[in-house]
């Protein structure tokens, strides 16, 4: 009988560490697949320069341009490339690309890639269960990779969960993969 009562209470903690893990992981799609290697793409152009990256609207009470340094600044601590560097300042010199982040999408609704290209302001409409996100990566040419992710809306932009967000989704839209 204990064998039996052990088995049944391990079954029920995973279970409810299951659940509650569940509401913490990222949860990402590409949905729009590239027409070439991207990810060589932004290996040539690095000679050129850094990776510029916008982000067009607001989240957790942050303005574009707070939330974009934020974003960034997962980006320079989770990518252990060399030749990849990103740059924020629209003024610096960058190497024709930028991954250009558009949070809390409207309903969660893929927005018009080419316009976020063009630094358009997208509709956002905060979810109040999950936080969107989507990431463009623009080049010379327009649109060359995106990806959407989401997860269960964070309290604040200090949650860790939200800066794994923010580099997994940068990296499937570099990539073309999740």
């Amino acid at each position: 009988m204990p064998f039996k009562a052990l088995v049944l209470a391990m079954g029920i903690l995973a279970a409810i560490l299951g659940y509650f893990g569940y509401d913490r992981m990222v949860k990402t799609q590409i949905v729009q697949y590239p027409a070439t290697d991207t990810w060589q793409l932004l290996q040539a152009a690095s000679r050129d320069g850094a990776l510029g990256v916008a982000t067009l609207g607001g989240a957790f009470g942050l303005d574009a341009e707070a939330l974009n340094a934020q974003i960034a600044a997962a980006l320079r601590a989770n990518f252990s490339d060399p030749w990849l560097r990103f740059e924020t300042d629209p003024a610096k010199p960058h190497n024709g690309f930028r991954l250009v982040f558009l949070p809390d999408a409207a309903d969660g609704r893929q927005p018009d890639f080419a316009q976020a290209c063009a630094g358009t302001r997208h509709r956002q409409a905060p979810d109040s269960e999950n936080f969107n996100l989507f990431a463009v990566l623009c080049g010379p040419n327009g649109v060359a990779g995106a990806a959407q992710g989401w997860l269960k809306r964070p309290a604040d932009a200090q949650d860790p969960a939200l800066a794994r967000l923010f580099v997994q989704i940068g990296n499937s839209a570099m990539r073309g993969k999740t």
